[in-house]
């Protein structure tokens, strides 16, 4: 990165850290400063995100998908800065106050609903999610007791993440004796037509332990930085179904925390980056997991920054593609573009473009 403020074209201050809790989960906290006297020293050494992933195994906190409200910020097309809160379906959207402007309007962005969680009634969604735009720079505020974070047209400190979610691809968690069809999925996944008794033998797929996954501690020392700004690169729904037996990760399995419902976005994002969707406005890309088949319907939900359809049931609206859109700051332009339906060109094989 090149610094582009007053002092021109120098290089600035740039610590990059990347770690791989798992081969699924990878995370980037990357800061970089304007001349450098602008990123306290322990920004500087990256001491304070490396230390975070130095003391695994990892405790996940605790799991409350109804600790309302979730409240985040999201850059849209031109930099609109849009807060959102997600708080039940049956509450009022909460009061917003802002430290140096007046309360901005609040709209009701969807009403999502209760469903099965099944391939029939895929997308649980109960809650309810409120929007409001904001200034483009403001000291922040808050909103329902949480609060708003600092927004400014000039950041020089950055948070880059990516692939976060828990890897669990349970393609045979053990218990399935029969596929239904290729074509039938859920979350991604086969749908499975005939159970029974757990099996060691028959386990196959992807089952990341919940003390290796590291990313609740890594987004609260990434929050403890103080970034201007956090850009998600995407793929932030990796559960895809239950857990094996002796893997791990059986914690998930008895309130269904996976899959593209509220469980699974709350249990894989919302909750373990709480801090750090605080901390700082995010910039989202939408990756391959956020395909309408696997995680889709959640990210039109809460993530998308374009406005949700008019009368849809919130959790049930998804598009195979979105168009391409910039974010204008002071001294830099952001293009975002959905790679979520990228393929590999000229026959290319190898891990980039698989099915992870």
């Amino acid at each position: 990165l090149l610094e582009q403020g007053p002092q021109r074209h120098r290089r600035a201050p740039l610590v990059a850290f990347l770690a791989a809790a798992a081969s699924a989960t990878l995370l980037a906290v990357l800061l970089a400063g304007i001349g450098s006297d602008s990123v306290p020293s322990a920004d500087r050494d990256g001491s304070v995100a490396m230390a975070a992933l130095d003391e695994g195994p990892f405790p996940q906190g605790d799991i409350d998908v109804h600790d309302f409200p979730f409240v985040y910020v999201v850059l849209g097309p031109g930099g609109r800065p849009l807060a959102r809160a997600i708080v039940s379906d049956s509450d009022s959207c909460p009061s917003i106050h802002l430290y140096d402007a007046p309360a901005p309007v609040v709209r009701v962005r969807a009403v999502g609903q209760s469903a099965a969680g099944d391939a029939e009634d895929p997308h649980d969604f109960p809650v309810k999610v409120c929007e409001a735009e904001l200034p483009k720079e403001t000291r922040g505020g808050t909103w329902g007791g949480r609060p708003l974070p600092l927004l400014t047209i000039h950041p020089v400190r950055y948070a880059l993440v990516g692939d976060s979610g828990l890897r669990v691809k349970p393609k045979n968690d053990g218990t399935c004796r029969k596929f239904a069809d290729k074509k039938d999925e859920l979350y991604g996944l086969p749908v499975c037509e005939e159970t029974g008794p757990f099996d060691p033998s028959l386990v196959k797929g992807d089952f990341q332990a919940l003390d290796n996954w590291g990313m609740r501690a890594v987004f609260e020392a990434a929050a403890r930085t103080n970034p201007h700004l956090v850009i998600h690169v995407g793929d932030m729904l990796y559960r895809q179904g239950p857990c094996a037996q002796d893997k791990g990760c059986e914690a998930i399995n008895p309130d269904r925390l996976w899959g593209d419902t509220w469980r699974g976005w709350a249990t894989d994002l919302f909750i373990p980056a709480r801090s750090l969707l605080e901390a700082a406005p995010w910039v989202v890309v939408r990756g391959d997991h956020e395909t309408c088949p696997r995680g889709g319907f959640g990210w039109f939900l809460f993530l998308d920054p374009s406005p949700y359809p008019d009368g849809v049931v919130g959790g049930h609206y998804c598009k195979t593609v979105t168009n391409a859109y910039e974010i204008p700051l002071l001294t830099q332009k952001l293009i975002v573009l959905d790679d979520s339906i990228v393929k590999p060109l000229g026959g290319q094989t190898g891990d980039w473009g698989g099915d992870d």
